[in-house]
């Protein structure tokens, strides 16, 4: 699964937890993040995020009912990270709050190193110098998110998998061939990696915040496509989400694959549990969740069934 990459984490959880939204990933992450604002933005105790976390996990995630006991307990323990989080007493020593900001900025200078890729690889044929742009490209704005998310990364550490950039920019590479790049742009000076011997991350070397800004990544999607994009490529965007769109795919709708199977349901509330469900839009009768139709429809056979004996107990008596 991919890492859960938000621009600005404190409108993204406003939103979550106003409206009546179902959450099918990311379950631990979102409850974290709703602690963090039930805390600073609400202003509640450890107590009532417990128990408002709880209830949070119970209406919203689906999987609930697998496993009560561990999302309860996962609630509790979020509540109480919370409390040391306020004190400045977690894991990083400094208080963690939700990212908020319009946008990734990038400068005039960080794209014109990027555009002199070219000319300081020119081992590598133009179709595998895009490639590396994009990537380059996609390590810079990662890496730049992660530096606005967490202060103490100053030198801008992506901070996720090797395959998640490579997805983000949507180069195709094998795991050998992505040492492979990253090693050829690390000796090209573009990045670097820590000094630890186990090389798990990357960072730009050429991050410059005193240049001109010139763009503002507000997606964290298709991060390769968006240099694409500031290049003069043109693409569609989903009408519901904004996604950016592959011009080779015809749609009917704008819209991607996600959100055109979003568009064929709906989520409304069990009538007997109050409990949100997902529906499909051409099936309005149906009001209860599955569990609930379950216990509905074994109510409906028991009750069929006493209606069926004293048919029969009366017929037995004439």
């Amino acid at each position: 699964m991919k890492p859960m990459m938000i621009i600005n984490e404190k409108d993204y959880i406003k939103n979550l937890y106003d409206n009546d939204i179902l959450i099918e990933d990311y379950p631990k992450i979102t409850l974290d993040l709703l602690a963090i604002y039930l805390w600073d933005e609400l202003g509640y105790n450890k107590e009532r995020i417990a128990e408002e976390l709880q209830r949070f996990i119970r209406d919203r995630y689906p999987d609930y009912n697998k496993n009560k006991s561990f999302w309860d307990s996962y609630a509790e323990k979020a509540a109480k990270a919370q409390e040391k989080n306020a004190n400045g007493k977690n894991p990083k020593g400094v208080r963690i709050r939700l990212l908020e900001c319009a946008g990734i900025p990038i400068t005039k200078s960080e794209l014109e190193t990027i555009e002199t890729l070219p000319d300081k690889m020119d081992d590598v044929d133009t179709n595998t110098a895009k490639s590396f742009q994009r990537l380059l490209f996609t390590i810079l704005v990662v890496g730049k998110w992660q530096r606005m998310k967490d202060e103490s990364n100053r030198d801008g550490y992506t901070n996720i998998k090797d395959n998640t950039l490579f997805d983000l920019s949507r180069v195709t590479a094998r795991e050998n061939d992505r040492d492979y790049i990253l090693n050829a742009l690390s000796k090209a000076g573009y990045v670097a990696f820590p000094f630890s011997k186990k090389r798990v991350n990357v960072r730009p070397t050429f991050i410059d915040d005193s240049s001109e800004v010139v763009q503002l990544i507000t997606d964290l999607r298709e991060i390769g496509w968006q240099w694409n994009q500031i290049n003069g490529e043109h693409y569609r965007r989903c009408i519901n989400c904004g996604l950016l769109l592959s011009p080779r795919v015809k749609l009917q709708r704008c819209m991607c694959k996600d959100c055109e199977e979003n568009n064929l349901i709906e989520y409304v509330r069990c009538e007997d549990c109050d409990c949100l469900f997902m529906r499909l839009r051409t099936t309005p009768t149906r009001t209860r969740c599955i569990s609930c139709q379950h216990k509905r429809n074994q109510q409906k056979k028991n009750e069929s069934k006493k209606r069926t004996k004293k048919v029969q107990e009366k017929n037995a008596i004439y």
